[in-house]
């Protein structure tokens, strides 16, 4: 007899979660969040929500209700001190995911974990073997100076940093030749040893940093169109207080104008088939798969 589908589920071809489970996971991110936030607090560090939990946020005052992460963003100046500052006070119930603590590691920007949890995705199947952390995770995201938001040297930058991350995660075994773009760009980057991609990668986001210009960059999410990733500098600080699940946390200053860049009709919910989670191959609350053990990952990420 086939068991009954609760009528409150979220599903797709992988994982389906059913009401208990989603509030489950999303109250183990928010105890996340608060200890990143925690952290930013006791030091002055400015931090923003991101993407999808703005949205939720604004929209929701809370999680979309079909979404199972929390992104944050952070003016690169306050990502580089957190990197250093949470090494050491960031519990240990959590690993700091980046380069320097996994050599597979692929992403342009920080992932935090959840130690003996996994949240497994179908294209990590292939790489488990190899040692990747595969628990639940809170995306942290730098976001940079840039001159201006319609200059050619701005366009031409943007492509060289995407063609600089093709090549470090074809160098992680994230991707084939076939799934490089830019391929007239990437492929003389695949002569450089990975560690120099990071070095340079660094510092073409960083470029105008110290110049303090005004517009800024999510570099991270250039996977939309430039123009929706550059932000006037007065669209984001000073921060301001918006609700999250009945907590308050910091929101762009003008987090509205930051969202209809994103999202356009931000308020308007978008089509029942655009409604995608994460959704794992794999959810475990107790067990991590962490294919290098738990001391392994803490020496990597104490150093």
């Amino acid at each position: 007899m086939k068991k009954k589908k609760n009528k409150e589920t979220v599903t797709n071809e992988y994982h389906e979660y059913d009401k208990k489970e989603l509030e489950k996971l999303r109250k183990i991110l928010i105890e996340m969040l608060d200890e990143v936030v925690g952290i930013c607090d006791r030091h002055n560090l400015t931090y923003f929500l991101a993407g999808g939990t703005a949205l939720g946020a604004i929209r929701h005052s809370g999680y979309i209700p079909w979404d199972d992460d929390v992104d944050i963003i952070m003016p690169r100046e306050d990502y580089e001190k957190f990197l250093v500052i949470a090494r050491d006070e960031i519990s240990d119930d959590y690993f700091l995911d980046y380069f320097k603590t996994d050599k597979l590691y692929y992403k342009h920007h920080l992932t935090i974990r959840k130690n003996n949890t996994t949240f497994g995705k179908d294209r990590y199947k292939e790489r488990t073997e190899k040692g990747i952390h595969l628990g639940f995770f809170l995306d942290v995201l730098p976001i940079d100076y840039v001159k201006s938001r319609t200059s050619k040297k701005t366009l031409i930058d943007a492509a060289l940093i995407r063609a600089i991350e093709l090549a470090i995660r074809y160098k992680s075994d994230f991707l084939n030749m076939h799934g490089l773009k830019y391929k007239p760009i990437t492929l003389p980057m695949l002569l450089l040893p990975k560690k120099t991609l990071h070095k340079l990668l660094f510092k073409m986001c960083t470029k105008c940093d110290n110049k303090k210009r005004d517009y800024l960059i999510e570099y991270c999410a250039i996977r939309h169109t430039i123009r929706q990733v550059i932000y006037d500098y007065d669209v984001v600080f000073p921060a301001k207080k918006a609700t999250f699940c009945g907590k308050e946390y910091n929101v762009m200053n003008n987090v509205e104008q930051y969202l209809t860049q994103l999202y356009g009709d931000y308020m308007k919910l978008p089509p029942k088939e655009q409604r995608i989670a994460h959704m794992p191959l794999k959810l475990d609350f107790e067990h991590g798969l962490n294919y290098n053990t738990k001391e392994e990952y803490f020496k990597l990420n104490r150093k």
